[in-house]
């Protein structure tokens, strides 16, 4: 059977549809906040330098939830699609996750940033071989 919703019904369902949208962005955020808190204190108890804990423990587990599909992908048959997500996934979060960096710091930026000749390519040299 076909649910059908009436005008009024499909605007007070959109509006449902929003507050639990939001309320599930508000609840991912604050659960990984208190997450990413907890690491730090456990890295700060064991006397691990925090440079450390975000180039090995948060960044594993921030891509536990690209394994588990990339890995399911395959098992359906799916390896193509699968193979184009492990490069795919990294460069959009590097790209998007740098540009807007950028982007809001030239925009709120009320002192000039330079760069030198190294940094520049030290950081593109580290970008592509993440890649």
């Amino acid at each position: 059977d076909v649910v059908r919703f009436t005008p009024q019904e499909r605007t007070s369902l959109y509006f449902w549809l929003a507050i639990s949208f939001v309320s599930c962005i508000l609840w991912i955020d604050l659960i990984a906040a208190q997450l990413i808190s907890c690491l730090s204190l456990l890295g700060e108890i064991i006397n691990i330098p925090k440079s450390f804990l975000g180039l090995t423990v948060l960044a594993w587990g921030n891509s536990v939830g690209d394994l588990s599909t990339n890995t399911t992908l395959a098992a359906q048959g799916k390896g193509i699609m699968a193979l184009s997500a492990c490069y795919g996934g990294p460069l959009f979060n590097i790209l998007f996750g740098v540009g807007a960096a950028l982007l809001i710091n030239a925009i709120t930026a009320t002192e000039t940033f330079t760069m030198n000749e190294f940094s520049v390519y030290g950081t593109t040299s580290l970008m592509v071989s993440v890649v």
